[in-house]
């Protein structure tokens, strides 16, 4: 006899053993209507809401709200049950002076109750086989610890570069305390830290002539931005308008700083963050820089404004996540930003991917000078 199980309103059913060996399972795509059932089976594979404090809104902001169509969620259906989803947001890149789709991988969920079945790599190769007759050249994503080992195994992934991650120290007080556990401990580190944390950064030279500005949204000059910028790097996501506004200013439950450069009226750069707070303190995250290089002094600009708001804000940390290739490398060293090492990571994270059709070259694609990667290319922040 089964047993019902409530998650929010909708109905799940718990499975013997009889009934798990012998599996009906129809694969879909998304339908008008499913997002009811993708967000209660998140809500019990996660133990979270998809958004900060909510996921019906956040899930519209994602998959509805995304400029780029059409909808690509392939959905497992034990009867009326959803059991498993593979989802992609398909996103623009530039790419060598072309523009090619491609598709982020995020939101892969199977319901525990159905788990080594393969049901998982079988929703994925139904999706990519939808997605690559659509004419999408790739799929990347930043899987963890738990599905990194069904990517590379079962979908032929490969990692391209373990996240190089940034950090520039502001405060190791409450580092010290949570280490420590001892409250005295940390206020002495903070005492002695941030007073030289916090003014190394403020000899290096600049422009004079650039100017910084707060801003409360994008406006139509991120395209006049991009066109300059977006040869830059070889591989990286179409940095327009349309794209920035969806990503940061209609997200939902979501505050960010914004920062531009200026140089006279004409715009030189951007930088945008958003802060949590950790274990290890506050912490903002460099969510994305662009930014003139041909131009003096516009990225360390940009970081110093950063460094300023960070330390008003008495942020314990800043994190950034800059590829090795990058052309703003440079300037994060200037400003004393560090490696993380991968083994002090808060949680395991790893950067892949796979290509879908010849287009574009595997030597090109699996390179990580290739790419130009930050923490706001990611699903994760």
């Amino acid at each position: 006899m089964n047993i019902e199980k409530q998650i929010g309103e909708y109905p799940l059913l718990m499975l013997n053993a009889t009934q798990k060996n012998n599996l009906s399972i129809v694969k879909k795509p998304y339908e008008k209507g499913d997002e009811k059932h993708i967000i209660a089976l998140f809500e019990k594979v996660f133990g979270k809401t998809m958004g900060k404090t909510e996921s019906e809104q956040h899930w519209r902001w994602e998959i509805l709200g995304n400029p780029v169509k059409p909808v690509s969620t392939m959905l497992a259906w034990h009867g009326q049950r959803l059991i498993a989803q593979y989802a992609v947001n398909p996103i623009e890149f530039w790419i060598q002076g072309k523009e090619f789709t491609a598709a982020l991988s995020l939101d892969t969920m199977t319901d525990g109750d159905y788990g080594g079945k393969g049901i998982f790599q079988q929703t994925a190769k139904l999706l990519y086989s939808e997605i690559t007759e659509r004419g999408i050249s790739f799929i990347y994503g930043f899987p963890n610890s738990k599905s990194v080992r069904g990517f590379l195994k079962y979908l032929d992934w490969q990692i391209i570069v373990p996240p190089p991650i940034l950090i520039r120290p502001l405060d190791i007080g409450p580092l010290v305390k949570n280490k420590t556990k001892s409250a005295r401990l940390g206020i002495l580190a903070s005492k002695i830290s941030k007073p030289v944390l916090g003014t190394m950064h403020r000899f290096m030279s600049d422009n004079s002539n650039i100017s910084i500005r707060k801003e409360n949204s994008f406006d139509v000059w991120a395209d006049e931005l991009w066109q300059k910028c977006r040869d830059q790097h070889k591989l990286w996501i179409v940095r327009d308008y349309k794209y920035l506004s969806w990503r940061y200013d209609i997200r939902p439950e979501s505050q960010y700083s914004l920062f531009t450069a200026w140089l006279h009226d004409k715009i030189m750069g951007y930088i945008i963050t958003t802060s949590q707070n950790r274990n290890e303190g506050r912490v903002s995250f460099i969510l994305d820089i662009v930014a003139v290089m041909d131009v003096n002094g516009v990225v360390e600009k940009l970081l110093n404004a950063v460094i300023n708001m960070c330390i008003e804000n008495n942020d314990a940390l800043i994190s950034a996540m800059v590829m090795p290739a990058s052309v703003y490398r440079k300037a994060f060293n200037k400003f004393f930003f560090i490696p993380l090492p991968k083994r002090l990571f808060p949680q395991e994270i790893n950067f892949g991917g796979r290509l879908l059709n010849n287009k574009i070259s595997k030597e090109l694609f699996y390179n990580p000078a290739s790419w130009y990667i930050s923490w706001g290319d990611t699903d994760l922040l």
